[in-house]
């Protein structure tokens, strides 16, 4: 009866082994795949917003190398307020997307040698809220990120800001 009961306990140890190490092959298998997925979107959604906002640079003649001086920015005060590496990395990333709200002003407007009319002003100051919209997304934490900074970023400590006139730490970081 022993020697039943070993065989029995050694061929039990034994399934358990195989389909634990089976499990996590299959598992290890489909985490990576996961992975690849994750970071093939990451940087698809990352190439469209680096070329969105060239697109802006493009339209807009005083834009030209503005959004890597914004990135640079961001990744200064970011580093500076000790925010982590991967929120810093996605805030330098979206940066570039803050003026994306541009798209939408037209032509005579962005390229207006002279000063602005207030029409003219207000329909600038458009672009923040509009930005904010283009990129606004429910499931996809780059995307909410960016418009949140694309709809914040003409706010002003003071409250004097726009597009909600937002005052301290009622502005987003």
């Amino acid at each position: 009866i022993e020697l039943t009961f070993w065989c029995a306990t050694l061929k039990g140890v034994g399934f358990v082994l195989a389909t634990g190490t089976l499990l996590y092959v299959l598992l290890k298998r489909d985490t990576d795949r996961l992975r690849e997925a994750h970071d093939a979107r990451l940087l698809s959604s990352l190439e469209i917003a680096h070329r969105l906002a060239y697109a802006i640079e493009l339209r807009d003649v005083t834009c030209s190398e503005h959004n890597e001086r914004i990135a640079g920015y961001c990744r200064c005060v970011g580093q500076e307020l000790g925010l982590e590496i991967n929120r810093l990395d996605m805030l330098v990333r979206v940066a570039p997307l803050h003026d994306v709200g541009k798209i939408a002003i037209p032509d005579y407007i962005l390229q207006k040698p002279g000063p602005l009319s207030e029409e003219e002003t207000q329909i600038v100051r458009k672009h923040a809220r509009l930005g904010a919209e283009l990129l606004r997304s429910d499931g996809n934490p780059f995307m909410t990120l960016a418009s949140t900074v694309a709809g914040s970023h003409h706010e002003a400590w003071d409250g004097t800001g726009y597009p909600s006139g937002l005052k301290g730490e009622e502005i987003p970081l």
